[in-house]
């Protein structure tokens, strides 16, 4: 397991000539460092020579040597030295093997350069960086960066054998008798029992078999591979050139390398996604929409390398890499806890088991949300769904008990809480319905923006005409809904005519309702001045926003309170049509569901979530799209807003089903023309914009998190932008 980045508190507390080195030590490392660096290492001393230990891994040990600081710059003036102990494992890697992808690599820019190689190390250039984090698996520049190093890694022709053992298999070798022993009956399984942990449940042989057969049934591309790409081995390198940001990832550390499942790098990234911790860590494993950045930017740079025939292979489209991510997280998982039964078994170490219980844990619900029983629902809750199915679905939903009831909770949105309920594997095939949507909304804590009449009646009249999901029961504070077997809307459907005009059509559609509700609501851009309380205000100003903004982000130059003033006097003018509005028009709420029929390839979009919808101006809608246009992320995104040209399928699209619907005479007028529209969809998209930084100052003041305000960053600078565009296109907004 790896052992190679310096940990910050070295670089924070050490004093520049650490003393502890054996003299021995001392001057081997001089010598190699004079004999491979030559320059101004020559002009040292061992005495002088600055070392710093840094951390013994799992194979290896590692030295920082730094010249002194009166030391005229040299070009290196700092260099890691790794030793390997190689004769220990010779079972497990080839120290040729090792040598030639490290010098390899290292030619590419994928790992920082080799200085120097001898019998059993490296010297290697020192990069000052840091691990990877949970901030950056929440960052779309920095995991799509990581994911075109994984692919150009993925990518290389290295001259060793192709063959190899797989890693799988190798798992066999290391539960040993003696570690099988220590499970049972020795300090492993005494450590559980003392602790009552979880684990003990765990049949490491029987699982091992289950796995094995898991994943050789993927059929997962034999790639050359990190085998061992977790947050120590992942370097991040953050520096300012000419007052610019500049960002790069190394890899480390290769003594495992070799030829083997595309899979295991995967999941050995998301084994640990959004974890705080470095090493066997606990959270939530990503939704399919969270692992998606990381996907999309690996299968993006596979096309650049190999073309884009690597996409139109069922083997490389998101849903394989995504159930391959998850297969082989499994994999990850597993080989994290053998490894702590093998350490806790040979070092006697009395602290590791509760963190094999940890990844136990995560193993278990990945596990089971894959096999779509997920069973840690409370009891209450489980009862509560069942009744709800049992009552307003009857049928087969009747037949079934608590327990058999499949539940996988979606997730909790802003106002609202989402269960997919499945009938078991026996009753799919004769239900009209074996998979619904139970939908909780929470009315009373937003009793001043929604109203639970309203939003059941859009919703009852929308589901009438295929324009959302069909609505299978109504209960108090709830909904029960067909579940669409479909995907949010992304960046390829922007590109694609034919899934925007059909967006566009539906968007019309919505438009043309003429629904039961008042006509005459408060515009949604004179509510956002409501919704900037106080408390957010002083947030914004001082409090927790205010600190976090004023970690080297632009926004914090942002007078939100006078763009919100010029925002509302510039949309005022535009006079854009009243009509009933979606209002939270993201691609969280456009699903897009594609099927085959008679060997047509089958294409429809819904649209989902009614609680802020009311009368409003035309543009909330288009603006609310435009804002995620050619965006690779769902939510927040960064990227260029489009052309005019490109603004054209949607807009056209719309004019020619609101033709349809209300005649020709609708283009005829200039409110309804292109120019008006795609100036009208510009401004509303600094609404949306806008609407977006509101909401990650209020989430950001409530929950304490600091994952969000990049992302306001994110979409104050597409704001900077497309306002200065607007400023040059239009004279009439000033």
């Amino acid at each position: 397991m790896n052992m190679c980045k310096i940990p910050d508190k070295y670089c924070i507390y050490m004093e520049n000539k650490v003393n502890d080195i054996p003299v021995e030590e001392r001057e081997k490392l001089y010598e190699l460092c004079k004999s491979y660096l030559g320059d101004k290492w020559s002009d040292i001393s061992a005495t002088d020579l600055i070392v710093k230990p840094i951390t013994e891994g799992f194979v290896n040990k590692l030295y920082l040597c730094s010249l002194p600081d009166g030391i005229e710059t040299a070009r290196y003036n700092k260099v890691v030295v790794r030793y390997v102990d190689f004769e220990q494992f010779k079972d497990m890697f080839s120290q040729t093997q090792v040598t030639t992808i490290s010098v390899l690599l290292s030619q590419i820019n994928i790992s920082p350069k080799l200085l120097g190689v001898f019998p059993n190390g490296t010297i290697n250039e020192y990069i000052d960086s840091r691990y990877f984090n949970a901030t950056d698996d929440l960052n779309p520049k920095t995991v799509a960066l990581l994911a075109q190093k994984v692919a150009t890694f993925h990518s290389q022709r290295i001259p060793i054998p192709k063959n190899p053992k797989p890693m799988i298999d190798m798992f066999s070798d290391f539960l040993s008798d003696e570690i099988k022993q220590s499970f049972d009956t020795g300090i492993v399984g005494q450590q559980i029992r003392d602790n009552n942990l979880r684990i003990k449940e765990l049949d490491p042989v029987v699982e091992l078999s289950w796995l094995t057969t898991t994943i050789k049934q993927l059929n997962s591309p034999t790639v050359f591979s990190h085998n061992d790409c977790n947050r120590r081995n992942t370097l991040v390198r953050e520096s300012t050139v000419n007052n610019n940001q500049e960002l790069d990832i190394y890899l480390i550390d290769f003594d495992w390398c070799n030829y083997g499942y595309r899979g295991i790098d995967l999941g050995q990234y998301f084994c640990s996604w959004g974890q705080k911790e470095t090493d066997f860590g606990e959270g939530q494993f990503p939704a399919d929409h969270q692992m998606l950045p990381f996907i999309d930017g690996y299968i993006d740079e596979m096309c650049k390398i190999h073309g884009n025939s690597y996409r139109e292979l069922p083997i490389n489209s998101r849903q394989t890499l995504t159930k391959e991510a998850k297969v082989f997280t499994l994999m990850a998982y597993m080989k994290d806890i053998l490894y702590i039964f093998w350490e806790t078994t040979n070092t006697k170490r009395t602290d590791l088991m509760p963190k094999a219980e940890i990844r136990y844990n995560c193993y278990r619900v990945l596990k089971n949300q894959m096999e779509n029983k997920e069973n840690d629902i409370p009891v209450e809750e489980r009862e509560k769904l069942h009744k709800l199915c049992k009552s307003y679905l009857g049928a087969q939903w009747s037949e079934i008990n608590t327990t058999d009831l499949i539940i996988k909770p979606i997730t909790e949105g802003f106002v609202n809480k989402l269960y997919l309920c499945c009938l078991p594997d026996d009753y799919k095939q004769t239900a009209r319905y074996n998979k619904v949507v139970v939908r909780y909304v929470d009315y009373e804590q937003f009793k001043d923006f929604m109203d639970e009449t309203q939003v059941l009646t859009i919703n009852l009249l929308l589901s009438s005409i295929n324009i959302s999901p069909k609505l299978l029961g109504v209960f108090p504070n709830g909904t029960i809904n067909e579940y669409i077997d479909s995907r949010y809307f992304n960046a390829t459907d922007d590109l694609n005519p034919k899934t925007v005009t059909l967006l566009a059509q539906k968007v019309a559609t919505i438009h043309s309702q003429r629904m039961p509700i008042p006509k005459h609501t408060k515009p949604m851009i004179d509510v956002f001045d409501e919704w900037l309380t106080d408390e957010l205000r002083q947030s914004l100003a001082n409090g927790i926003v205010r600190q976090q903004m004023l970690n080297r982000y632009e926004i914090k130059d942002m007078d939100l309170m006078a763009e919100m003033s010029w925002l509302s006097a510039a949309i005022k003018q535009l006079r854009s049509p009243i009509v009933f509005s979606h209002n939270d028009f993201n691609r969280r709420n456009t699903l897009v569901r594609e099927s085959t029929m008679n060997n047509n390839q089958e294409l429809d979009i819904y649209l989902i979530d009614f609680d802020f919808s009311n009368y409003d101006n035309r543009g909330v809608d288009f603006g609310q799209y435009f804002a995620g246009w050619g965006q690779k992320v769902t939510d927040f995104g960064d990227g260029q807003f489009p052309a005019d040209h490109q603004m054209l399928p949607f807009i056209d699209a719309y004019i020619d089903e609101m033709c349809k619907i209300h005649g020709n005479s609708f283009r005829e007028l200039p409110i309804n023309s292109r120019q008006s529209m795609t100036k009208e969809a510009k401004v509303y998209t600094l609404m949306a914009y806008i609407k977006d930084i509101l909401y990650i100052i209020w989430e950001t003041t409530n929950s304490k998190r600091t994952d969000l305000v990049p992302k306001a960053e994110i979409r104050y600078n597409c704001y900077r932008v497309l306002k200065k565009r607007i400023l040059e296109e239009y004279s009439d907004i000033n």
